[in-house]
This record gives structure tokens, sequence and C-alpha cells, in this order.
């Protein structure tokens, strides 16, 4: 979508402009901002996998896409207008998120909220395949583990140590098939990383997580071997 597309998400416009008057499915109201919060205004729940309430919009993962007035937008970086139908369970929809949670397996093993909402649109890998095993995990770092075949590029994490920390740790390196998230050039303990967990709260695959928490988790072993 072209910033200047009026529908386009702009910074500080939300805010200053007067409430519309939109439908959400059955639901009438006055709504300000994107047709992504007009939806939760409405109690209509719509995945938005790469969206943060913390972090500007960033519309990477289109899984938000919803029909306003007919046409599919993404939810997250389209700002309502006055007199806006919009529908967010179609079977349009249902077929769209669907086919992207199946392409997503394809490329990638994404486990956490992701991997639950995957799992509700009777994603089974059937259509294009599951991805297989293509990066060593990480765990280099004293507090944080990576993993990057659990990572779907939803760029959170990114915009996280970015916007939140004013680091700049994180990147997506390479392009289309070949694109990956990236820290620079060898082990991530090498990294700029400062330790702050932004990207850890942002992720929602666990293809970053905390190394303390990991370790919480894992069953305790006796002296005799035997799992406490």
């Amino acid at each position: 979508m072209s910033p200047r597309d009026p529908g386009a998400f702009a910074p500080g416009v939300a805010e200053a402009s007067p409430p519309v008057s939109v439908r959400v499915n059955d639901v009438s109201l006055d709504a300000t901002g994107t047709v992504l919060e007009a939806c939760r205004a409405a109690g209509a729940p719509v995945p938005a996998f790469c969206h943060d309430d913390r972090l500007r919009p960033g519309g990477h993962c289109r899984a938000c896409m919803v029909e306003l007035d007919g046409r599919m937008v993404a939810a997250c970086t389209t700002h309502v207008r006055e007199g806006a139908q919009v529908l967010t369970d179609t079977a349009r929809l249902r077929d769209y998120r669907r086919d992207l949670g199946e392409l997503m397996v394809s490329e990638s093993s994404p486990r956490g909220p992701v991997a639950s909402q995957l799992e509700a649109w009777q994603v089974d890998g059937v259509r294009y395949g599951r991805a297989t095993p293509a990066h060593a995990p990480d765990s280099s770092h004293p507090y944080l583990r990576l993993d990057l075949d659990a990572c779907i590029l939803c760029r959170r994490c990114v915009r996280a140590c970015e916007e939140i920390q004013g680091q700049f740790v994180y990147a997506v390196a390479g392009r289309g098939s070949e694109s990956r998230l990236s820290w620079g050039a060898g082990a991530f303990a090498d990294s700029a990383c400062v330790s702050c967990g932004a990207c850890v709260t942002a992720c929602p695959t666990d293809a970053i997580t905390d190394a303390d928490r990991a370790r919480a988790a894992e069953p305790l072993t006796g002296p005799n071997g035997v799992t406490q």
C-alpha cells in the first residue's frame, strides 16, 4: 500500500482524526485509528502476528487481512473511514488465512501463540509440505536463546530493539525465500545485544526465548539420575 493512499496508516493522523462511524460485522461504532483497533473495540478478534501495541504498525505478516467494503486490506495499517463496513470472518478470509498458514509452515516451524493460531486455522502442512530444520539453535548468549527455524520474519524483534531500546542489533538479510533474521557475522553472543529482553517479549513464535525461563522449565534430575 502506498504511503500516500488515504487508507494507509500515517503517524499522528489516527490520534488527531475525529471519530467516524463504521460497522464491524454486526457491530456499529464510532472509531478512530486503524481498522485493527476498530475490530478490537467491536470485540472482533483479528490475528496480527507482526503487531505489537508498543510498536508502530509494520504490515509484514498479512495475517490481519479483513474485508473493507468488499476489498481485502491489512487491518493494522489501514485507517478507518466514514461508513466503512468491515468483515472479519468470511469464506474468502478463512481460505486466505489457511493458505497463508500453510505457506508459513512450509518455510518455518513457529511455536507459541502463532502455532496455536495456525492450529485454529486447521493448518496441517499438507498443501505445501512442512519446513525441515535448516538452522542450528544459537545458545551462545548467556541470557537469550535463538532458533531461526521458528522465525516467521514478522520483524517484531527488529522493531522492538530499535523502537523500545534504541538499539539496532537485528536486521533481515537476504531476499525472497533466502531472507533470514540476522545480527551480523558470528554467534549471537558476539552481537551488540544489551540483554534488555525487548525482543523476547515481542517474539510471537518462540524463535527468541529467555534462557533462564527455558532452564526453569526443564525437569530437574536428582543425583541418582531420577527426574524430579
